[in-house]
């Protein structure tokens, strides 16, 4: 088809007059626009959506040709070879020369105020500050629990294994997302187990995985509860553990870490009831590697335990150096009994024994190897002079190589240096604060020389070198069990309480009452441990055996603008306040000296008086010195009148 005639063109436009008019604008909510009809796009079938597919099976197979090469390489002798370069300077008088030029002296003249200007302003302003710290901190949104509250993120609880038992020691997998290990152990008195005393009983250490909330990845066998538990930091497949009866044992899931990561990676869930049975048969036992002989190991429950990275210790001189090292070797207890143990796991001392000798007295002899894992520096806190009380060290901090504070049953914090040539003297100084027992002891992430202790009422903040603890809380209602520093915020504790709550104390915020208090379940907290690698989780177990996983609000994990700086005049406030309230004690003491001095004096001479006895021979003799004093007198003032009238 074809036009037969021409286009009309229309051409329409507003009037003049109406141009330049006042518009009224109105406040409308986006909900409201996206849904009117102005905005409306209805929903309309494509046409070109549905096309049928052929399926098709086709197999390729290729078959790499192989071609057998050789080379060989002549082997050519070795020469030494030296090349000196001399550098090339510049003649001093053509240096000269450019340095005196008019061209340089007006060039610098004129460029002399932008660069003092630059240098002034690098003096003034920090270039390596964050601006963005600078910026307002986020308003709380009281309706939003996941900024202010803490949430549980998730929970670990088997049937089998940690059903009536409690938690007692967490620890999170270096290297391993959401991979964490839980010691179960029986919560009963020590009466209670003196009665079963003898009769053969496992413990377990269940290896959890967030990939499967519900059947634990890898079971640890042991042959006593377990209350002390740590990777290795260099070699995350090696775990130790503290058992009940003081002896220090050894896993190595390095075998079981492949079925680990297949659970890890099988995301299908099947709910099938011989399949979960099948999955649970499939969760490797791993039995100990090494264990303390228990004639070395301690006569009490090993009650902390920690991986010690950068030393040697030298048996022969029995002392610690500094050895630089990409491996961990050094493992250090502790215990009731006073004891400070460090244990060797170095692969030229028990690690290379053959697990598949060629005869059998062979096997045994090697088999029983295991069992004879003895310390190689034992430091017996017991057989120090020291007058106050025994040490019955809980908890322990390295400082340095050498250098430790530890808390013992009595409240105190000892500090000392092991390689002190008199063992005798291996403490420093013994400080008193609490009232019960230390129960958790925990150096400050962002300060060196700041230490958190846990008692049964109140916790401590330390300074080493400090005789008096600079900071004390508020004793609480009820008992405390254990608490740990907040790994993103310098001024934030988690306290952990026998009524199933952790309280978060805000330094800055608040120091006299907690910030929030999160209540986790209805029985006792028994351990916390942050994710390193993830500050926002913190793994928390009960005295029901169940593991908490909580989830730390938007709030508590970044860190507030300059909060270590502010943190650091707390400290220092706070040591200037103890020191000005020991200054004005020791003052009123002097005072009170003094006057219990003069009561004393008075006191004696009421006594003296009350002890004379006035009778008539000495009234007598009263008046006899009165009377002579007053002819005296007479005298005198006769002789000097008489002197008065002749000049």
């Amino acid at each position: 088809m074809s036009s037969s005639r021409d286009e009309v063109v229309v051409k329409a436009s507003r009037k003049w007059k109406e141009f330049g008019g006042e518009c009224s604008f109105g406040d409308r909510d986006s909900v409201e626009t996206f849904s009117s009809s102005t905005m409306e796009c209805r929903p309309f079938k494509d046409q070109s959506y549905d096309k049928a597919l052929a399926e098709q099976e086709v197999s390729i197979q290729s078959v790499p040709d192989v071609n057998n090469v050789a080379a060989q390489t002549n082997q050519e002798i070795p020469r030494n070879n030296i090349v000196q370069y001399q550098p090339q300077d510049l003649q001093e008088d053509f240096v000269k020369e450019v340095l005196t030029s008019e061209e340089l002296c007006s060039f610098l003249g004129t460029v002399k105020s932008w660069y003092t200007y630059a240098l002034q302003q690098n003096e003034v302003m920090d270039l390596f500050e964050d601006d963005f710290e600078n910026l307002a901190e986020e308003e709380d949104h009281s309706g939003h629990k996941s900024i202010t509250n803490i949430m549980e993120y998730q929970s670990f609880s088997d049937l089998l294994y940690s059903k009536g038992k409690m938690v007692s020691a967490i620890d999170w997998m270096p290297g391993k997302h959401g991979v964490l290990a839980a010691a179960c152990s029986e919560s009963k008195s020590f009466d209670e187990r003196l009665q079963i005393s003898g009769k053969p009983s496992n413990s377990y250490v269940l290896i959890w995985s967030f990939s499967d909330p519900i059947y634990p990845q890898i079971i640890l066998e042991s042959p006593s509860d377990v209350f002390s538990l740590s990777f290795n930091p260099t070699t995350p497949t090696i775990v130790a553990g503290g058992c009940y009866n003081g002896q220090v044992i050894l896993w190595d899931i390095s075998a079981a870490e492949e079925q680990m990561g297949k659970y890890e990676k099988d995301n299908v869930k099947d709910f099938q009831k011989d399949k979960d049975e099948e999955r649970r048969k499939k969760a490797p036992k791993v039995n100990f590697s090494l264990l303390s002989s228990i004639s070395k190991s301690h006569t009490a429950i090993v009650s902390d335990l920690h991986w010690v990275p950068g030393i040697q210790v030298l048996e022969d001189a029995q002392k610690i150096v500094r050895q630089y090292s990409q491996e961990t070797y050094i493992l250090v207890s502790i215990a009731a009994d006073g004891k400070i143990i460090f244990w060797d796991t170095s692969p030229k001392k028990h690690l290379d024994i053959d697990l598949e000798p060629l005869d059998d007295a062979k096997s045994a002899e090697l088999a029983s190897e295991k069992y004879r894992w003895n310390p190689v520096l034992q430091i017996d806190l017991m057989a120090s002079k020291t007058p106050q009380r025994q040490l019955g060290v809980l908890k322990i901090v390295l400082l340095s190589d050498s250098s430790f504070a530890c808390g013992n049953e009595s409240g105190d914090l000892l500090e000392g240096d092991i390689n002190t040539l008199d063992r005798s003297n291996v403490v420093k100084s013994i400080s008193e604060c609490h009232n019960g027992q230390v129960r958790s002891l925990q150096r400050s992430p962002f300060f060196e020389d700041i230490i958190l202790s846990v008692d049964v009422w109140t916790f401590a903040l330390w300074r080493i070198g400090f005789k008096k603890p600079i900071f004390v809380s508020r004793s609480v209602e009820g008992y405390l069990t254990t608490g740990c520093w907040s790994p993103s915020r310098p001024g934030v504790i988690y306290i952990g309480s026998i009524d199933g709550s952790i309280e978060v104390w805000d330094l800055i915020d608040h120091s006299h009452q907690p910030s929030l208090t999160a209540s986790i379940g209805s029985c006792q907290v028994t351990s916390m441990e942050f994710c390193l690698a993830s500050p926002r989780l913190l793994a928390v177990g009960d005295i029901q055996g169940v593991l908490h996983i909580m989830e730390i609000p938007r709030r508590l994990q970044r860190t507030n603008y300059k909060e270590k700086a502010l943190m650091q005049k707390f400290f220092e406030r706070q040591e200037a306040w103890v020191n000005n309230v020991e200054g004005r004690a020791t003052e009123r003491a002097k005072q009170a000296s003094i006057r219990q001095k003069e009561e004393s004096y008075n006191e004696e001479r009421e006594k003296q008086l009350a002890r004379c006895c006035w009778d008539d021979e000495m009234e007598a003799k009263y008046q006899q010195y009165e009377s002579e004093c007053r002819q005296k007198f007479r005298v005198s003032v006769s002789y000097t009148q008489c002197e008065t009238a002749q000049s």
